[in-house]
Order: C-alpha cells, then sequence, then structure tokens
C-alpha cells in the first residue's frame, strides 16, 4: 500500500509573495502577485520574553548521557507539570540531592 493511496492527493498552487525583484519601477507591487498576511500577535503562541530570560539565568550548559527510560519519564513529568524540560531537571535534580552532603570540595 503506497502512502496517501487511502486519500486523494492534488498538487496546490502556491501563489508566489512579493519580493523585491517584483516590485514595478515605483516601487509597487506587480498586480499579479500577492502579499503573504502577516499573522496577528493573537493567533501566533509564544511565551513572554521573562519566562525564557529566567530558563536560562545563571545556567551552564552540560552534555552527558542519560538512560532512555529517565528521559523519558523526565519529559513526561515536564509534559504532566506544564514545566520545560529544563525546569523539570532543575526541579527533579534539586529534589534528588536534599539531605545529601553538598559540601564544597577544597581545591
Amino acid at each position: 500500500m503506497t502512502i496517501g493511496s487511502n486519500a486523494p492527493i492534488v498538487d496546490k498552487l502556491i501563489k508566489k509573495t512579493v519580493s523585491s525583484g517584483d516590485a514595478d519601477e515605483q516601487g509597487k507591487p506587480d498586480s499579479s502577485t500577492t502579499a503573504k498576511p502577516a499573522i496577528s500577535q493573537k493567533t501566533a503562541y509564544h511565551r513572554p520574553q521573562a519566562a525564557r530570560e529566567n530558563a536560562t539565568t545563571n545556567t551552564v550548559k552540560m552534555t552527558f548521557y542519560v538512560k532512555q527510560e529517565l528521559l523519558d519519564k523526565l519529559y513526561n513529568f515536564a509534559y504532566w507539570d506544564r514545566l520545560t524540560v529544563t525546569e523539570a531537571f532543575n526541579t527533579v535534580v534539586a529534589d534528588g540531592l536534599k539531605n545529601k552532603n553538598t559540601t564544597p570540595i577544597k581545591k
């Protein structure tokens, strides 16, 4: 069975957007082309800038190996508690280190 055989797939014409080469001498766009409509800020989902800055403020980027089953649990924890993976990881590590000896190493 080929992919898409159960639904009709029809090629659709993609309208050309206005670029600098499509304008006439006066700078007006050619009448045969249409401009791409802008997405309103109400419909576009984005987090506030402050939330992004708080997630990475005073952090260090590290690379290490994690067992796949533990990573899956971390992703599930982040999803159900509506956290980013970074926030979930920081929560898990902070809870895991409670009542542990975290005295700094003397250098």
